[in-house]
């Protein structure tokens, strides 16, 4: 008789994958990513803090929705918890491809993350609006003023996407330069700032503990392990 194949202890289990995929980032010096990934698997333990295994079978779409909500009650802004499914779906897409997880009830079908986007959606914008947007007062409300700045921040800087800017850190500022690998691709980038880029980063210059390793824009949680 043929026996089973039998998938190593704890690789169905979400948090296990996870620990072991940040493990393997690290190793092959993909720091941003790990972070990234690190990050979002904190945020995922916070939500489930009585729970020491998750297995991907439990990930269903009545799992995620009640996620997004916990999320949201954290005063996170669209930015921030479009990074962390993102995140989220790719470790669960990296698991398929591993056949630690098959795609019969893959959650990602009903749970649209594109709904997180609205505010950073491609599209055809013209330089009055971007004036308008830049000429908006929003110190107020100081979550309007973050979207505000992550919007025009990547206005000014060549289009940096949302996930590079939200894993950002003070050790990628070296005086009027930012230096940072794009975690889609892996490419370096160095990167002359603007002087109302400059202005942007400035305004979070003394919101942080001022460690090279705080992120610079409030989107990520910068606890540390």
């Amino acid at each position: 008789l043929l026996t089973a194949v039998h998938k190593p202890k704890g690789k169905t289990d979400v948090f296990a994958f996870f620990s072991e995929y940040i493990q393997r980032l690290v190793i092959r010096k993909k720091v941003g990513n790990a972070n990234v990934y690190r990050d979002t698997f904190r945020a995922l333990k916070t939500f489930q803090p009585k729970t020491k295994t998750l297995m991907f079978s439990d990930i269903d779409l009545n799992f995620l929705n009640r996620f997004e909500t916990h999320l949201r009650s954290q005063g996170l802004l669209e930015t921030s918890i479009s990074v962390y499914f993102r995140t989220l779906r790719s470790l669960y897409n990296k698991a398929v491809q591993e056949k630690l997880v098959s795609l019969t009830h893959y959650p990602f079908r009903d749970f649209k993350i594109s709904k997180f986007d609205t505010a950073t959606r491609k599209r055809a914008i013209s330089k009055t609006e971007i004036q308008r947007i830049l000429a908006l007062d929003l110190s107020g409300d100081s979550r309007a003023q973050l979207a505000q700045d992550v919007f025009m921040f990547s206005y000014f800087v060549q289009g940096i996407n949302l996930t590079d800017i939200a894993m950002l850190r003070w050790s990628n500022l070296k005086q009027d330069r930012i230096y940072y690998i794009r975690a889609k691709t892996g490419k370096g980038f160095n990167i002359k700032l603007m002087e109302p880029a400059m202005q942007i980063i400035e305004r979070y210059r003394t919101r942080t503990s001022g460690s090279p390793e705080d992120y610079i824009f409030p989107i990520l949680d910068r606890t540390k392990h």
